[in-house]
């Protein structure tokens, strides 16, 4: 074996090793008594979410990080609430700023938790039998299918970041997408929190008209989207043949 691979190996242990210590640590906090009290604000409609953060004074906005983070881990959870509720605390950029870093954060650990411990620690996640058939329908779809879940709504895409890591997505093709596809999402509910989009008759039929246009955009441009992340992929690889489909067991 060459230097190379073993040092590439080595690397790709210390960040299993890294998930691991992070979800047995995240196991034993929500076994405390602080770890059910925060599984609770969870519960909470907005305004009473924004009470709380507003209620621990100076340690609200790093509190309300570690939800926004939190929300991302544990799948089933869902993150309009915080993303909403960022806008009302921190203002449209302020909210945005805080919640899509700690996504991009949370959804890099997801994916390496995604990779150290497979469809079984998923499954308990998310419900058993789902793991599968996302691991199934990303591998016949490739990573477009990446790109279109985290900008529509309503789609499993916190759940996906682990299917990513299960199926061996380019970590930084993964990290590439995440960052750019999930602003959407997270701006407009911050502007919706800092009431900025109300949600009028007009602005809906805006939102819905640019989301569709997007949508289209990607699925007519698919090849030549496919091509770019193979190019960045090849920029990183000495096999300019690579494939980033043939990449995803």
């Amino acid at each position: 074996m060459s230097e190379e691979n073993r040092l590439k190996i080595r690397k790709r242990n210390i960040k299993l090793i890294i998930a691991a210590a992070v979800i047995l640590a995240f196991i034993i906090f929500l076994l405390t008594d602080t770890g059910k009290q925060l599984w609770g604000l969870f519960q909470l409609n907005g305004d009473q979410f924004k009470k709380y953060i507003e209620s621990k004074g100076k340690w609200g906005p790093v509190l309300f990080f570690l939800l926004s983070y939190l929300q991302v881990v544990i799948a089933p959870i869902p993150g309009q609430v915080t993303y909403f509720v960022g806008g009302m605390l921190f203002g449209t950029w302020g909210g945005f700023l805080i919640n899509h870093t700690a996504t991009i954060l949370a959804s890099i650990t997801v994916y390496w938790l995604g990779r150290a411990f497979g469809e079984p620690l998923v499954d308990k996640l998310a419900g058993k039998g789902k793991t599968k058939k996302a691991v199934d329908f990303v591998k016949r779809n490739g990573p477009i299918f990446f790109l279109l879940a985290f900008v529509i709504p309503g789609l499993p895409d916190d759940l996906l970041c682990y299917v990513a890591g299960i199926v061996t997505l380019p970590f930084g093709i993964f990290l590439f997408l995440v960052a750019i596809a999930r602003i959407p999402s997270t701006l407009s509910s911050s502007l919706l929190g800092n009431g900025v989009l109300k949600w009028t008759t007009g602005q809906t039929i805006l939102v819905i008209g640019i989301l569709a246009i997007f949508i289209g955009l990607v699925v007519v441009f698919r090849k030549p989207i496919t091509n770019l992340l193979n190019k960045l992929v090849r920029t990183k690889s000495k096999d300019q043949d690579v494939d980033i489909t043939d990449m995803m067991e």
